[in-house]
């Protein structure tokens, strides 16, 4: 028998557990991660391209994910734009 059946607050001490080792570990790993970036530099190619659409009718599903979806996107293209990865 788990802990986490005998009571909920088990479980979410586990959660914490996790969520703590793993910043431990990133922390650790901290090399790992590309934060290099250069301003104003243009490069030779071009590690992804996107063509897909970021609007199109799924369906029932609701207009608002759609539009989250491109929010989320234009966030994290600011954040990762111009890091380079080193090899």
């Amino acid at each position: 028998m788990r802990l986490s059946e005998l009571h909920p607050i088990f479980y979410h001490i586990r959660i914490e557990q996790k969520r703590l080792f793993r910043f431990l570990a990133n922390l650790k790993e901290r090399k790992r991660f590309a934060t290099h970036k250069e301003l104003a530099t243009t490069f030779p190619y071009t590690c992804k391209k996107h063509q897909s659409l970021l609007k199109r009718k799924l369906g029932n599903s609701n207009p608002k994910l759609q539009e989250n979806k491109i929010i989320n996107l234009k966030i994290a293209t600011s954040e990762i734009d111009d890091v380079i990865i080193q090899q």
